[in-house]
């Protein structure tokens, strides 16, 4: 059992690489963290979004982290370093739920983030 707490609001996304060997956690304080799950050490904080990071998935290859925001934004990030790839606009659609939804594709492949 480890504790992660960096983060100084209430961690909502958790992701682990296909490995295990790095946990990203997305959270109502606007960041996204990278850490090495055996040390519990902090690797890399990525910033960018204005409001709640809900979600938080490592592409297939592990190069990459896309995120979902409360502020109605998907973004990318190099895992090697904090430099935002790309940063876009998620519509919202109102379905008696409302609910954000974005598609990307990440090297050939379809990332679909999802947020309340």
């Amino acid at each position: 059992l480890r504790t992660f707490a960096e983060h100084s609001g209430a961690v909502l996304g958790v992701a682990y690489n296909a490995d295990g060997t790095q946990l990203a956690t997305s959270s109502a304080d606007k960041s996204v963290k990278l850490w090495d799950p055996n040390t519990g050490q902090s690797l890399r904080t990525y910033l960018g979004h204005t409001s709640t990071v809900f979600a938080v998935t490592f592409s297939p290859d592990g190069a990459f982290l896309a995120t979902a925001s409360a502020d109605r934004t998907a973004q990318l990030n190099r895992l090697d370093n904090v430099e935002v790839l790309f940063q876009r606009g998620m519509t919202l659609r109102e379905r008696g739920l409302t609910e954000t939804e974005c598609a990307q594709f990440l090297r050939g492949r379809t990332c679909i983030t999802l947020a309340p």
